[in-house]
């Protein structure tokens, strides 16, 4: 599967940020007590923290790197988030809006230009034919990598042995975050780009779907018969579109195919129950 990697977008080269470890020491402080009063919490966490490292999401900071003082290193502070619908899962975010010595690492990043498809042309699409599929890329602004110089502007700390009691580590993503002002722009132009670079390879029907029928990481698709859905689908995970991206959860409301048995597709808060039927919107609450 092919990779793409990208530089952080900084306003400014070299970017000059401030020394913020004190403020990491804070934060981390907080959460290992956080962490020590909920086991279930720990083992959720430690499960979450060894998925970036066994995925290359995350890597330790090379011992020459740990005193550079050049305004290139950020730390970024994280903590956990729950999703109501999957309670058991624990989400890490990196929290690339805290503020030290009055700099904030998103103020500091360009946010790049708005990519993504408008909703409602999306949705449009997605009503026009008969027969219709969902899917979604796994994990998409982590499948874009952080270009090795721009690393150290998203360091964070994690205790060795995963002990709370002990000194903690340095390391440093090695891709985009969830989160960062620039990772969506980022994200969508890595996929428009390799589509493009490698249009020969692709059928135009699959350029299309990348370019008119993904809202973020969300594919909304209508064809005209089962055996055209069938074809791209097959052509979606034999060639690995989008190259750069791994998808996940195809779903169809004929039932064609589907990873997980999914049989009424409800993606951005969106239920769709037939085609015969109306568009109906969940309001969501903040």
């Amino acid at each position: 599967m092919a990779t793409i990697s990208m530089n952080i977008p900084f306003k400014h080269r070299p970017p000059n940020l401030p020394d913020n470890r004190q403020m990491l020491d804070r934060r981390l402080y907080l959460l290992g007590k956080r962490l020590t009063r909920d086991p279930d919490l720990k083992k959720k966490y430690v499960t979450e923290i060894h998925k970036l490292l066994a995925d290359r999401h995350t890597e330790l900071v090379p011992e020459e790197d740990l005193c550079r003082a050049d305004g290139c290193v950020w730390y970024l502070p994280h903590h956990p988030v729950f999703n109501p619908k999957k309670p058991d899962k624990c989400r890490i975010i990196f929290d690339c809006t805290a503020r030290a010595n009055g700099t904030l690492l998103n103020d500091q990043i360009h946010q790049g230009p708005d990519l993504t498809n408008k909703l409602i042309g999306v949705l449009l699409h997605f009503r026009q034919e008969a027969v219709t599929f969902t899917a979604d890329i796994k994990g998409m602004f982590h499948q874009v990598v952080v270009n090795p110089a721009d690393r150290d502007a998203l360091r964070f700390l994690w205790w060795k042995n995963d002990d709370p009691y002990n000194v903690p580590l340095e390391y440093r993503m090695t891709v985009h975050l969830f989160g960062g002002v620039w990772s969506q722009s980022c994200a969508n132009y890595a996929v428009h780009r390799t589509v493009e670079d490698n249009a020969s390879e692709y059928s135009n029907s699959a350029r299309q779907t990348i370019k008119r029928n993904f809202y973020v990481n969300d594919c909304l698709k209508s064809v005209a018969s089962v055996d055209e859905a069938i074809y791209l689908v097959h052509e979606a995970w034999r060639y690995k579109i989008p190259p750069c991206m791994k998808l996940k959860d195809y779903c169809s409301v004929e039932g064609f195919t589907s990873t997980s048995g999914c049989r009424i597709a409800e993606m951005l808060s969106i239920l769709y129950l037939r085609m015969s039927g109306p568009l109906m919107f969940r309001q969501l609450t903040m």
